[in-house]
This record gives C-alpha cells, sequence and structure tokens, in this order.
C-alpha cells in the first residue's frame, strides 16, 4: 500500500494521463475514427454553430499501412459522440476577437470525448470503452469478440480527478496512472481488465469473460479521507485497487 501512494503522489504532482503510455503496443500503430456530423447554428450567435458527430467507422494502421477498416457497431453510431462549437476566441494584446476554427479542427479525433478511456492495443486485440459499451476486437481483421452494450441503471459509480489503479497476480503487479475519472483498460499476467466506472470486466487470453462485479459502495469502497477516495476488488486470483482524489465534492 506505501508502494500505491508513493506512485500516486507522483502522478498527483506531475498530472500525468498515464494511460496514454498503454493504449498503443508500439507508436507505429495508430486507430483513426471516421464521423459524420451534422452542422447546427447556434440560435443565440447565428454567425456559429456545432459540428454534431456521429461515429461512423474505425481503421487501423502499422507502420503507415493500412490493415483493415470496419463499420462500427449500430449502438455506436446513433448518438452524437462530439459536439465541437466553431467559434474561438482570442485576446492578443488585451484586444479579444473573435474567428472561426479552421477545417482541420473539426475531425473527431482530435479529442475523442466520447471514449471513457483511451483506446487498448495488445498483441492480438483492440479494446474500446465508449459512452454505448465495450468493444474487444482482433487485432488482425477488426473482427468483433466482444461487444458489452452499456446498462442503462442507476449503478453506483466510482470516480476520481487523478489517481491510480494497480492490479496484483501472485508475485506480478501492472499499474498506470488515471485522470478525469477511473475508468481503465489494462493486461495483466493471463487476463484483461476493464472498469468503466460501474462495473469491472474480466477475460481471459482466450477473450472470455470470466467476472464482471458491479462495483458498490458498501462492498469495494474504503474509508474516504478528505478528498481521497478508494475502491478495492478482492478475489482469490487477483486483487484490483484504484485510488485517487477528489478536488471538489
Amino acid at each position: 500500500m506505501t508502494r500505491l501512494l508513493c506512485l500516486l503522489l507522483i502522478g498527483c504532482i506531475g498530472e500525468l494521463y498515464g494511460q496514454e503510455a498503454i493504449q498503443n503496443s508500439t507508436s507505429a500503430e495508430n486507430l483513426v475514427w471516421k464521423s459524420d456530423y451534422k452542422y447546427a447554428i447556434n440560435p443565440h450567435d447565428t454567425a456559429y454553430g456545432f459540428y454534431n458527430h456521429s461515429l461512423r467507422s474505425l481503421t487501423y494502421s502499422e507502420k503507415n499501412k493500412v490493415l483493415w477498416t470496419i463499420d462500427l457497431p449500430e449502438r455506436m453510431t446513433h448518438y452524437v459522440a462530439a459536439s465541437i462549437y466553431d467559434k474561438r476566441s482570442l485576446n492578443p494584446d488585451g484586444k479579444l476577437t473573435e474567428e472561426k476554427i479552421k477545417t482541420e479542427e473539426i475531425d473527431i479525433n482530435n479529442q475523442k470525448e466520447f471514449l471513457k478511456c483511451p483506446e487498448f492495443i495488445s498483441k492480438n486485440s483492440i479494446a474500446i470503452s465508449d459512452n454505448t459499451g465495450f468493444l474487444l476486437l482482433d487485432k488482425s481483421n477488426g473482427h468483433v469478440l466482444i461487444d458489452i452494450p452499456e446498462e442503462i441503471s442507476d449503478k453506483e459509480h466510482f470516480y476520481v480527478d487523478s489517481g491510480q489503479y494497480e492490479i496484483k497476480i501472485k508475485k506480478e503487479k501492472c499499474y498506470d496512472f488515471l485522470q478525469h475519472g477511473a475508468e481503465f483498460t489494462a493486461q495483466c499476467s493471463q487476463y484483461l481488465f476493464h472498469f468503466n466506472g460501474s462495473e469491472l470486466f474480466v477475460f481471459n487470453m482466450r477473450h472470455r469473460l470470466v467476472r464482471k462485479i458491479q462495483y458498490s459502495v458498501s462492498h469495494h469502497s474504503k474509508s474516504s479521507k478528505g478528498h481521497r477516495r478508494e475502491a478495492v476488488f478482492y478475489f482469490k486470483q487477483y486483487v484490483i485497487e484504484i485510488a485517487g482524489v477528489v478536488y471538489f465534492r
């Protein structure tokens, strides 16, 4: 636990988004999202408006070579994945000016706010968690291995502004930093773990769901002190600890 607290302190001071370090197995790999958008005028400022994006497809490339493109599941295409305002305010030399953003800034790949956590690319699969559910793809061809739609219910939710997760399996430990949420996808030993803030999913290396646990404050949350929050999932094979701080309560 001492090691966990030390690493958490490093993450808080550095304001690191450590999950970015695990989202790609090599820097030569790349995922590109394609979307359609509709322009909606701002009724309060008709000179500007919003580009409302709906997801359509995903392309995976390696070393600048496109290996596959897939159409996304229907659940991922039927909501506004991003709404980009085309007005930008500038203040050079203390004089406020306004202008439209550039065409390239409309690209949905610039921010990816529709993702709950960064895409995770492992040796054999690609894991994606968006606002509608969890998707696991075969890395070699893009075929869907697992598709778990998000369930709409009054589930309890665990959140941190800044923190980290740590997975312990026997003598092995896997950890990384969190920022603006407790959601993560990580591979540790022979398992793939995904936490969407309300549920923890555990998959084996044959891409089978072996455990699904709903987060409960009474069962998983440790006593909070000040702004600190901690959730722990105990099992015989592994232990998952998620700890961090919430700056505003």
